[in-house]
């Protein structure tokens, strides 16, 4: 495939292959949401600091010094 093609001049075929190689070598839509929510609900369960401002529904990140 040509990297110099816009994405506008793709063909039906072009797309379809980049389509499925992205399906297959990433974690995409459900799949990834279901992932997400799978750490985050790790977090929650050893009690980590991240993990107890989810729950308490606070942003994640620590303070800069």
């Amino acid at each position: 495939m040509d990297p110099n093609k816009r994405n506008k001049d793709l063909t039906e075929p072009e797309l379809n292959r980049i389509r499925e190689y992205i399906e297959k070598s990433f974690k995409v839509e459900g799949e990834l949401r279901q992932q997400v929510l799978l750490n985050i609900n790790r977090l929650k369960e050893i009690g980590s600091y991240r993990g107890i401002r989810h729950i308490r529904g606070l942003p994640g990140s620590r303070p800069k010094n």
